[in-house]
């Protein structure tokens, strides 16, 4: 809270942001896949039942509840696990003597939870409702379209890269006859790269930037003349940039204090040394200060 609070906390804040919104268009996207595939799969099921007389609501009642069902009971497991598996990284980093903090999140996660609450309800009961109205013959062939014609050509693009080898050939044959399938799994190995691809270069980014922000905030061939336990915490306040485990309030020392103020007079002989740039004079109250944007 004591640090980084100006234009550098905005840019990590934004790019924090940024990975838990593809982290929550990820699990969306999962969620609703996941979700599609059930119903998909239960063409023959919904067939069957059409076939006996069932009423086609009845049929969108039963299938969207299970649904339903699927993700609510995911989501609390999903929870659940979260939590452990936080307590077990927190024991094991803190024989590393690394600190970790926890707090539970009340926007992301509601916003997730009924986010999927209405996409289920959309995504597939859309596709719940085209079952439904389909020929019950149809309805056998799953994820391979009932008129999908295996004597058909490849085309140009797939001819060309079955000609890589035969294994090869029947995969591109197998990713035709299942566009749908495939589809839904690209877009979330999609999602996936794209959010370690973020990571990797924002992290990078990120790092070299915020260093370079603080070598040229001050520079490293800095004297500090002053009170010794001014410039101890006044070190320390520098080191809160690269440790979370130290914090600098302003019960630790008060800068304004008359016993840490000199005159400059005493120091005046210094502007004399050809080699001393500048001298910078500070009187500092750092916990009412924050760093302008720009």
């Amino acid at each position: 809270a004591y640090y980084f609070s100006g234009g550098i906390s905005i840019v990590y804040t934004d790019f924090t942001t940024l990975i838990l919104t593809l982290m929550l268009i990820m699990a969306f996207a999962v969620v609703i896949i996941v979700t599609s595939t059930l119903i998909i799969t239960k063409k023959r099921d919904i067939a069957i039942m059409k076939a006996l007389g069932s009423l086609p609501k009845k049929l969108y009642s039963f299938y969207l509840t299970e649904a339903y069902i699927v993700f609510i009971i995911g989501f609390l497991v999903g929870v659940i696990i979260g939590f452990i598996s936080y307590g077990i990284i927190a024991i094991v980093a803190s024989f590393f003597g690394i600190v970790s903090s926890f707090q539970v999140d009340f926007i992301y996660t509601p916003i997730l939870f009924f986010s999927c609450l209405g996409g289920i309800y959309v995504v597939p009961g859309v596709i719940l409702r085209k079952i439904g109205t389909q020929n019950t013959i149809k309805l056998f062939s799953k994820d391979i379209p009932y008129s999908y014609d295996a004597s058909k050509k490849l085309t140009i693009i797939p001819r060309w890269l079955s000609s890589i080898g035969y294994h090869f050939k029947i995969s591109i044959i197998n990713t035709i006859r299942r566009k749908g399938e495939f589809k839904r799994y690209l877009i979330v190995f999609s999602i996936i790269s794209l959010i370690i691809f973020t990571l990797g270069l924002g992290s990078s980014v990120l790092g070299n930037s915020s260093q370079v922000w603080i070598e040229k905030s001050q520079g490293t061939d800095v004297i500090a003349i002053g009170h010794r336990d001014v410039i101890q915490n006044y070190t320390l306040m520098y080191d809160m940039f690269s440790s979370p485990d130290i914090i600098i309030t302003e019960n630790n020392i008060d800068f304004l204090d008359p016993n840490y103020l000199f005159n400059l007079s005493a120091v005046e002989e210094l502007n004399n040394i050809s080699e001393i740039e500048k001298l910078d004079q500070r009187l500092i109250n750092f916990f009412n200060t924050t760093e302008l944007d720009g």
